[in-house]
């Protein structure tokens, strides 16, 4: 196995296998976490770049509270961006930006994402927002104007684009469908679900910040129908539920305890980690949840790469 560039004597033990920046060792002596892959069926963690379901690529950068900007490859030739926290690498050159809610960690990075396309001689990103972010977000960009003359243009004339719960939009040259749906966060919030061509059933779901109660919520059934959830779980700690409902997220415990209602989805990425914690602890307790408990063969990937920075 390799960590970090140098090397681990596998002394027969369990490798899962990692990308660049992300490299897990589960030794024999860890009997929990040996489980916990052999219960996955020789599950797939992987940072900076995932593969999910031999369908999806995923570029992944999430520390709840500081920054989140998730980049998904539908296909070869569309990308999408789900918030922007960090206008990241992989971000930079998407140009469908789809905002979940307003707070900084997940929309800060529209600024530098809309001034660095301008510099790379990149036409100009599509951001849909929830539709009470429109006109606060266009004077924001316009500000900013002034500040970075470079751009000046762009930034002014960035096409912000209202996106409201029970409308779509259909991603331009594709056969991809992107339409929002309602969570439950402590400021206004919305995830999104993605379809291609003519299916009913959606393919991706992405949630944003939300509690498990806006997850599972009556009217969005659709969201456990699909093949990969993209979902937060900012807390992990026992004796944090509460602290995680009064402040509008997930808690592991809370996927835990409602497992049996995503027997439709095939992946699960766990995104938005609390930026107090830590990549060993992380993987720790994670892996000691799905080895306590049955996951019925869903795929758990997690959402690391901001942690090895």
């Amino acid at each position: 196995a390799e960590y970090m560039g140098s090397s681990i004597p596998t002394g027969g033990g369990t490798e899962v296998t990692k990308y660049r920046s992300i490299h897990l060792y589960l030794s024999t002596e860890v009997p929990y976490l040996s489980k916990f892959i052999s219960r996955l069926n020789n599950q797939t963690v992987k940072g900076l770049v995932m593969q999910v379901n031999n369908e999806f690529t995923i570029h992944d950068w999430s520390i709840g509270g500081l920054e989140t900007c998730i980049v998904v490859d539908l296909d070869a030739s569309t990308t999408v961006t789900f918030d922007l926290g960090r206008a990241t690498r992989e971000s930079v050159h998407s140009d469908l930006v789809f905002i979940s809610h307003g707070h900084m960690d997940h929309i800060g990075g529209i600024l530098c994402h809309a001034a660095q396309r301008n510099v790379l001689g990149l036409p100009s990103a599509r951001y849909y927002v929830p539709p009470h972010l429109e006109a606060p977000l266009k004077e924001t960009l316009k500000s900013a104007s002034l500040v970075d003359m470079h751009s000046r243009d762009r930034l002014i004339n960035v096409e912000v684009i209202p996106l409201a719960v029970g409308t779509s939009v259909e991603l331009p040259g594709s056969r991809w469908l992107v339409k929002p749906f309602a969570t439950q966060h402590t400021v206004p919030s919305q995830g999104y679900l993605v379809y291609k061509g003519d299916q009913q059933t959606p393919k991706l779901a992405y949630t944003g910040d939300t509690t498990i109660q806006g997850l599972l919520a009556e009217e969005n059934s659709e969201v456990l129908n699909v093949d990969v959830l993209i979902t937060e779980v900012s807390f992990l700690n026992p004796g944090e539920l509460n602290k995680s409902q009064e402040k509008g997220h997930t808690h592991v415990d809370d996927i835990i305890s409602n497992i049996s209602r995503f027997h439709k989805v095939s992946a699960l990425v766990f995104m938005h980690f609390n930026f107090r914690l830590n990549e060993k602890d992380i993987v720790r307790i994670i892996g000691k949840q799905v080895s306590d408990h049955q996951f019925n063969g869903i795929k758990v990937h997690l959402a690391l790469s901001a942690f090895k920075e």
